[in-house]
This record gives structure tokens, C-alpha cells and sequence, in this order.
């Protein structure tokens, strides 16, 4: 639905795939470290989890500095 303004609505869009993708990832080592320690994670466990990492990944992609990139050139 943000797609429908546009610019701002890609750029959300995008910071939201973003720390979907950091936290699903996250979500991944920590369900293998579990399962490599010889136990099942619940899925509360993992909710709050990925919860956590997909707030992280949000706190991450908007602090980029992008004025890094556009002082090389």
C-alpha cells in the first residue's frame, strides 16, 4: 500500500524487505544454534526473536549514512 506514494512509499517499502530479511536470517542462526545444542526451540522463543532482530535491522538500515556514497564520486 505505501508503493501507491511514490519515492517515499519504495524507499519503506525497501527499509521494511530489509529488516525482514536481517531478522529472518538472524532467526536462522539462532534456530540451527538451538538445534546444534541438541534442543527444540519453541516457536514463542523464536517470535520474540525474530521480534527483537527485526526491530534491530530497522534501528540498522535507517541509520546508513548515504552521504558516504555520494561524497566519492
Amino acid at each position: 500500500m505505501l508503493k501507491v506514494i511514490p519515492g517515499l512509499g519504495s524507499a519503506v517499502s525497501g527499509l521494511y524487505a530489509g529488516a525482514a530479511t536481517y531478522a529472518l536470517g538472524c532467526a536462522l542462526c539462532f534456530y540451527y544454534q538451538v538445534i546444534f545444542d541438541g534442543h527444540l526451540p519453541r516457536p514463542e522463543q523464536l517470535k520474540v526473536f525474530y521480534a527483537e532482530k527485526f526491530a534491530e535491522g530497522m534501528r540498522l538500515l535507517r541509520n546508513i549514512d548515504c552521504t558516504a556514497r555520494n561524497e566519492k564520486s
